[in-house]
């Protein structure tokens, strides 16, 4: 966990506000994914943890940014955007790669609509198989250089337009409120997964704001009334903490173990950065 407190202008520029609530100086204002972006190369770089797909929720951002930046770092994500993000199709065209001028997200959806299907994955919460309506397609994201890939890829989940060693990005959409309402959008990096484990790693944003809800806010999350910046994060580590040995008791539960110190023991996969032992 690495909490940041995202801060306006209308503190971090107040002298005055800044030292009555203790502000490291080097605290400055940002977006809320650019914070989380600096967090999660401290993640990466300083703590030494392997690497992850990040899942960001990116509808109130500049997503193109967003997306651009974790792209540059070679970060995989799924990033969910919002229905105006606008988009570059791509494709074949007899034999050649053809290009449409952007299209926002909306606009894509109704090519997508004629090609989605049912779409299975593993819901962890209800230890059951869902369905619902996605469709897919390759997409260029303006400001996001995709070079080359120096290893063809062996599977291509989304369809068969892209052009051999040719990076692009998928744009997945998901109806699942209605099947005729609004789609969801998704944008991920990750063209060798199949549409359905992209989904079900998108999911994990709707897992965090359970625990959130049913977890965090029982033990105090939002229950803060101090008055400086050192003890809200003081406050949120307890609650961290709190939230562990939750999450961790109900876990052995389940698995109706009993939990002893120095039993949870992880090694990293020396064949693969992806899985764990």
């Amino acid at each position: 966990m690495d909490w940041h407190l995202v801060l306006p202008p209308s503190w971090t520029d107040d002298t005055f506000r800044r030292r009555s609530a203790a502000i490291p100086s080097d605290v400055k204002s940002g977006s809320p994914w650019g914070i989380g972006l600096d967090a999660l190369v401290t993640i990466i770089n300083d703590w030494g943890l392997p690497v992850r797909p990040v899942v960001l929720d990116a509808r109130e951002a500049d997503a193109a940014e967003a997306i651009a930046e974790l792209h540059r770092l070679r970060i995989p994500f799924i990033v969910r955007v919002n229905r105006a993000t606008r988009f570059t199709r791509t494709g074949w065209g007899d034999g050649r790669r053809h290009e449409e001028t952007g299209q926002s997200a909306e606009s894509l959806a109704r090519y997508l609509k004629e090609q989605r299907r049912v779409v299975q994955w593993q819901d962890t919460e209800q230890s059951a198989h869902q369905g619902i309506l996605a469709a897919a397609m390759h997409v260029d994201v303006p400001g996001a250089d995709t070079e080359p890939d120096p290893a063809p890829s062996p599977f291509t989940p989304v369809s068969t337009d892209l052009p051999p060693g040719r990076r692009a990005f998928v744009l997945i959409a998901e109806w699942r409120d209605s099947v005729q309402g609004r789609p969801s959008f998704w944008v991920s990096n990750l063209t060798r997964m199949s549409v359905p484990s992209l989904l079900a790693c998108a999911n994990l944003g709707r897992q965090v704001y359970r625990d959130q809800e049913r977890i965090s806010r029982l033990v105090g999350l939002y229950d803060f009334e101090g008055r400086s910046f050192g003890g809200w994060h003081r406050h949120v580590t307890l609650v961290s903490a709190a939230h562990a040995f939750i999450v961790l008791n109900r876990l052995h539960t389940l698995l109706g173990e009993t939990p002893r110190a120095g039993s949870a023991t992880t090694t990293r996969n020396a064949k693969s950065p992806w899985q764990e032992t």
